[in-house]
């Protein structure tokens, strides 16, 4: 590989790397060649391609795990909030494979608590189970505004509600408050999860906003011994 002038070599392969992920010729779940071979396919030293393979992660297209093999994750890069409003995109950072099932998917009228939240006299509410590394680990419920319940109708509601919302549906998120508690496990969860009676589960209850109008109610009840909430702050 040369150099071109004002072109870090680093640079270079980063955008190679990540137009073969975007293509589909490194498919999301399979491993990147290892340094070795790509310091000899693209006849650069191992410096240039651990930086490539640096910024490739900051992204959240790959991410590196023990015994230094780099999976890779996703074929679109995080947008600027996306880590912080999508336990999908959050968990894949982590390293963790996650998936959802959905469990309940009904329109009909929203009770009287998420009629104050949304503001909205009907709901689209969901229920669904996330895994991370095929461990069921959390219950999600939410509840979706009537306006934005139209635009997610055929949706293919066991993907990550963050991609749905924005990126499908072309919604653009102005804001999102979040609560935190603690408490032990409901029947319900136990029988959900496969969990001991009074298992110590974390709360964490979102308000979605769109033009300071709230769209989207969600409640993420996930075991505390597995999922913790990780936050930097940057001064």
């Amino acid at each position: 590989m040369e150099k071109n002038e004002g072109v870090a070599l680093y640079f270079k392969l980063k955008e190679i790397l990540e137009q073969r992920i975007k293509s589909g010729f490194y498919p999301v779940g399979t491993t990147l060649p290892a340094e070795k071979q790509l310091m000899q396919e693209f006849n650069v030293s191992r410096e240039t391609v651990r930086r490539a393979i640096k910024v490739l992660e900051d992204f959240g297209y790959i991410k590196t795990r023990q015994g230094m093999k780099t999976y890779v994750l996703r074929a679109n890069p995080f947008d600027a909030i996306e880590p912080i409003a999508s336990f999908s995109a959050e968990l894949q950072s982590r390293g963790y494979s996650v998936g959802t099932k959905l469990l309940k998917k009904s329109f009909m009228d929203a009770p009287s608590d998420i009629k104050t939240i949304l503001q909205s006299d009907k709901t689209l509410y969901t229920k669904r189970i996330r895994f991370v590394n095929n461990i069921p680990f959390a219950v999600e419920d939410s509840y979706f505004s009537e306006d934005i319940a139209g635009l997610m109708s055929g949706k293919n509601l066991e993907h990550s509600y963050y991609h749905l919302i924005v990126h499908e549906c072309g919604v653009e998120v102005s804001k999102i408050t979040q609560e935190i508690s603690s408490r032990v496990s409901t029947k319900e969860e136990e029988r959900l999860l496969g969990l001991s009676p009074n298992t110590p589960m974390l709360v964490i209850k979102r308000i979605w906003f769109k033009e300071d109008k709230p769209f989207y109610y969600l409640e993420f009840i996930a075991r505390s011994d597995v999922y913790s909430v990780k936050s930097e702050v940057k001064i």
